[in-house]
């Protein structure tokens, strides 16, 4: 269920720098410790809505690479569906009003995984 705080934040202008891998037909963002130490461990994040390609999930991921010396991986579990991210500038004053539109019906209202046209 989406709450009034699923639709706060801001939209990182950080680039992300793992690199985007393939494996058993599943894209993966992976993001490495940094060059010369090994990884203590494995982080695999899975992401919410706004999907495994939302730039703020992929600096997360980084972060926890770069901070905390992990290999982390970030998977398309949703086979590239996803809501928009402009979701979280548009929404921003109405959230309490965007909340109620999900509670009533999502397809009632024409609204789809991947349909940007809020």
């Amino acid at each position: 269920m989406a709450c009034t705080s699923c639709f706060a934040g801001e939209i990182q202008d950080e680039k992300p720098t793992g690199n985007v891998i393939n494996l058993y037909g599943r894209e993966i963002y992976v993001a490495e410790p940094p060059e010369g130490v090994s990884p203590k461990g494995i982080i695999i994040m899975i992401s919410d809505a706004f999907g495994w390609s939302f730039v703020n999930y992929r600096i997360l991921a980084d972060k926890y690479a770069k901070n905390g010396h992990f290999r982390v991986f970030l998977p398309d579990f949703m086979d590239g569906e996803k809501f928009c991210v402009s979701m979280l500038t548009h929404c921003k004053s109405y959230p309490r009003d965007l909340l109620d539109l999900f509670q009533r019906s999502d397809l009632e209202h024409g609204l789809l995984l991947g349909d940007c046209s809020l």
